[in-house]
């Protein structure tokens, strides 16, 4: 059984995803314009295909695309490489900064951080962020712990 509050949660959650879903279907046409040029193994945006059927009839050239491709492989490479670390932690205020047990403390999290990434497949899912985001603007990228303790990320699409 149902409490009011729940009852009115689920009215007000309901209400608020036929305003979102209003909002957005004026870009839909744009994405799925932008999929079929760009992207055409994800073009189903408002467009549903059955399986087999060819989806790059549109593309006559694949200029864009690897252009597309070039992009995002610069993106993670200048800004998400494996190879070096490109990111590092430090408290908000200076003076704990300064305390070496501080930082040692905060450099110990950078580590154990950058390990977490290495074990994972956030390599693997930050290139398809970067590959999606010029024509998609950023789908949303969610991170899962597995049994043993590890991480995994997964992308997902906005459409």
């Amino acid at each position: 059984m149902q409490t009011p509050e729940l009852k009115k949660l689920s009215k007000e959650l309901k209400a608020n995803l036929s305003q979102l879903i209003e909002k957005r279907s004026t870009w839909e046409n744009h994405w799925q314009e932008v999929a079929d040029y760009f992207f055409t193994r994800k073009a189903d945006v408002n467009t549903q295909r059955t399986r087999g059927d060819k989806r790059n009839i549109q593309i006559f050239d694949s200029s864009a695309i690897h252009s597309l491709e070039l992009l995002a492989s610069s993106l993670h490479g200048m800004l998400t490489s494996g190879a070096t670390r490109w990111f590092s932690l430090r408290f908000k205020e200076a003076a704990i900064n300064e305390d070496d047990s501080s930082r040692e403390w905060i450099e110990d999290a950078t580590d154990k951080m950058n390990m977490a990434f290495a074990r994972s497949n956030f390599q693997q899912e930050i290139f398809v962020k970067f590959f999606f985001f010029p024509k998609f603007s950023g789908p949303l990228k969610t991170m899962y712990q597995s049994k043993r303790n590890l991480h995994f990320y997964k992308h997902l699409l906005l459409y």
